[in-house]
Parts: structure tokens; sequence; C-alpha cells
């Protein structure tokens, strides 16, 4: 990944929403949380490279450990980074 100089952030509270800005301002880079509630994180990352054809970085953040599929689809998906989050 290279350095990026953030001068905008957007913050979305559902996945409904992201994508609907992402159609709108296409970002630079996707920073995901990976346990949405409304949705499977590998799926909305699917619909961001498959449908929104978006190409550049995805950092994927994520509270517990990946399933090997999971893990695998990921890494299919070309998921720049994971990001484990620990529990405070």
């Amino acid at each position: 990944m290279e350095n990026i100089e953030f001068s905008q952030v957007s913050k979305a509270n559902s996945v409904k929403a992201m994508l609907m800005e992402m159609l709108i301002n296409p970002p630079d880079m996707v920073v995901l949380n990976f346990d949405f509630s409304d949705m499977n994180g590998v799926e909305v990352v699917k619909i961001i490279r498959n449908y929104l054809d978006f190409q550049s970085d995805v950092v994927v953040v994520v509270r517990r450990n990946l399933t090997p599929y999971e893990e695998s689809m990921l890494a299919e998906l070309k998921v720049s980074q994971i990001i484990h989050k620990v529990a405070c």
C-alpha cells in the first residue's frame, strides 16, 4: 500500500449508505468494519470489487478470528490488509 495523504473521510452507518456514497464519490481507499449487522463482510467486499468495480485498496478491520473460508475469499478478492482490532 502506498502512503496516502487523507483529505476527506466519509463514514457510513450501514452497508447501503456506504455503497451509495461509493457510487456518488468513489474513494481512493476503503477501510471496512468486517462484522456488519446487516450483511456478511465477505459479501460486502464482493459487492465492492465485482459490482462497483472498485480496484483501489480495501482494508478490513476484524474483531475475531476469521474462518479459513473468509481468509481465502478475502485473499481472492485482493484485500490489501486485514487489521485485527483488540477488544479493550
